[in-house]
C-alpha cells in the first residue's frame, strides 16, 4: 500500500509537529506557561495525523462508527482552534492605560470562548448522524457533503468556528509584533503566525463559499480541482507557517551558538599567540586547575600531550557553555594586549601610524604591530617601561561578537609576515 498525495502532504506537516510537540514536552511538565501552546501543537499535530490514511482506518475501527474520523477531527480541530486563542491571549498583554480592550480580545476572554467552543462541539456531535458518511471517504467529505444540507450545515459551522476564530488570532498576532522592548526571533515568530492565520482564515471561507454555492446546485468558480488544490495549499501554509513562528526562537538560538563556535574558532590564533607570549592571563576553572595541582606533578609528558591535544581541539567539537568560554577568551586577549602594552615605547603608536598611512594600510594594522613588536620586545628579554603604558592596543566592544568581528582584522594581519615585514622596514623602530 503507497502513501497517496494527501498522505504525504500530511506527512510533511505531521513529522515536524511531532518533533515540536515532544521536544517541548518536558518544558510543558515543568511550566504551566508551556502547556497552552504545547496542548495547541498536540491538538494540531493529531489533526493533521487524522489525514492519513492509515490512522484514518484505525480510528474508524476504534470507534465502530462510519467515518468516526470526520467526527474526532472536527472536534479535534475545534479544540486546536480554542487552544490557540487560549495561549496568544496568554502571550498578548493587555491594555495597561485603561483603556478598554479591543473588541477581538473580548471576543476571546476564556469564559466567552469556552461557552462558544462547548456549544459549537455539541452542534457538531448533534449534525453528525445528518451528514452523509461514507467509510474511506473522509479525505473527500467537503466533495461527498456539497449539495447535501445536513452535511453542510456541519461543516459550514466548523468553518464558521474556524473563520472567527483565526481572524481573532491574527489580530492578536498581529498586535504582539508590534510591541516595544521585544526580541526580533518573538516579532518574527508573531508576524509568521498571523499570515499563518490568515492562511487559515482563507481555507475556511474557501470552503464556506464551495458549500454555499453548492447548496443552491450552482456551479463553483474553478471547480473541485482548484478547491482542492488551493485548500491543501492553505491549510499547509498555516501549519508549516505556525510551526515556523513557534520555533523562530530555537533558530536564532541555534544561529547564535554557530556564530559564537565561529567566534571561538576565528578568536584561537590571536589567543594562541598572545597566551603564548604571556600564559598567566589564562583563567583556569576548577576541573583545570585540579589537573594542573594534581596530574602534572605525578605524570608532566602525559598531562602536556593530553593538554595539547585538548586545547587544539576543544574548539571544533566542544558546544558546551560557548557564551562563558567566549567572553572568556575575549578577556584573556584583552588582559594579553594589557601586559604586553608596557613592553612598547610611547613613540611606537605614533610611528606606526604614519608608516601605515603612507603603506596605505588600514586602521587595524596599527594594532597589530603592536601586538608584534611587544611579543618581540618581551621575547628577546626587554623589560617593561615603568611609566605608565598609556592607552591599550585593543579596544573592546560590549558584545563578545562584535569584539570578534574587531579582532578578527587584527589577528589576521598579526600574522600576515608580508605586512609585519613591511613595518619593520618602513618603521624606525625595527625588529
Amino acid at each position: 500500500m503507497t502513501a497517496t498525495p494527501p498522505d504525504l502532504v500530511s506527512f510533511i506537516s505531521v513529522v515536524p509537529l511531532s518533533l515540536e510537540v515532544l521536544r517541548r514536552l518536558p518544558a510543558a511538565v515543568r511550566n504551566s506557561k508551556s502547556r497552552s501552546l504545547w496542548f495547541f501543537l498536540l491538538t494540531l499535530d493529531a489533526t493533521m495525523a487524522l489525514r492519513i490514511s492509515y490512522v484514518e482506518t484505525f480510528v474508524d475501527q476504534a470507534t465502530h462508527l462510519d467515518d468516526g474520523t470526520l467526527l474526532v477531527k472536527r472536534i479535534l480541530g475545534l479544540c486546536t482552534i480554542s487552544l490557540m486563542l487560549r495561549w496568544v491571549s496568554t502571550v498578548v498583554p493587555g491594555r495597561m492605560d485603561g483603556k478598554p480592550e479591543p473588541l477581538y480580545r473580548r471576543l476571546i476572554t476564556s469564559r466567552l470562548r469556552r461557552v462558544v467552543t462547548a456549544l459549537v462541539i455539541l452542534a457538531s456531535i448533534v449534525l453528525f448522524p445528518y451528514t452523509i458518511r461514507v467509510p474511506g471517504e473522509s479525505e473527500n467529505v467537503l466533495f461527498l457533503q456539497a449539495g447535501h444540507l445536513g452535511g453542510s450545515m456541519h461543516l459550514i459551522l466548523f468553518y464558521s468556528y474556524q473563520v472567527f476564530g483565526t481572524i481573532c488570532a491574527a489580530a492578536m498576532f498581529s498586535s504582539a509584533s508590534r510591541a516595544t522592548h521585544v526580541s526580533n526571533a518573538f516579532v518574527r515568530g508573531m508576524k509568521a503566525m498571523a499570515v499563518g492565520c490568515l492562511f487559515c482564515t482563507t481555507y475556511a471561507l474557501l470552503r464556506i463559499g464551495y458549500l454555499v454555492v453548492r447548496l443552491f446546485d450552482k456551479p463553483f468558480l474553478g471547480g473541485d480541482v482548484f478547491v482542492e488544490v488551493a485548500s491543501a495549499f492553505a491549510l499547509s501554509g498555516f501549519v508549516l507557517l505556525t510551526l515556523f513562528g513557534v520555533t523562530v526562537p530555537l533558530w536564532e538560538r541555534m544561529s547564535l551558538r554557530v556564530r559564537m563556535h565561529e567566534a571561538m574558532n576565528d578568536l584561537r590564533p590571536m589567543w594562541r599567540t598572545l597566551t603564548y607570549a604571556v600564559p598567566t592571563v589564562i583563567y583556569l576553572n576548577r576541573r583545570e586547575q585540579w589537573a594542573v595541582d594534581h596530574l602534572l606533578p605525578r605524570f608532566p609528558r602525559l598531562f602536556r600531550l593530553i593538554d595539547r591535544l585538548y586545547r587544539h581541539t576543544s574548539d571544533v567539537w566542544n558546544w558546551r557553555r560557548l557564551d562563558h568560554r567566549l567572553d572568556r577568551r575575549v578577556t584573556e586577549i584583552c588582559d594579553a594586549a594589557i601586559h604586553l602594552r608596557s613592553y612598547l615605547p610611547e613613540e611606537l603608536r605614533n610611528e606606526a601610524t604614519a608608516t601605515a598611512r603612507e603603506l596605505g594600510l588600514p586602521e587595524y594594522a596599527v594594532p597589530a604591530y603592536m601586538l608584534h613588536m611587544a611579543i618581540y620586545y618581551k621575547r628577546s628579554g626587554s623589560k617593561p617601561h615603568s611609566e605608565n603604558p598609556g592607552c591599550p592596543i585593543l579596544t573592546p566592544a560590549d558584545d563578545p561578537l562584535a569584539t570578534t568581528r574587531i579582532f578578527l582584522p587584527i589577528c589576521k594581519t598579526l600574522r600576515d609576515p608580508v605586512v609585519m615585514g613591511k613595518f619593520n622596514r618602513r618603521s624606525r623602530v625595527t625588529a
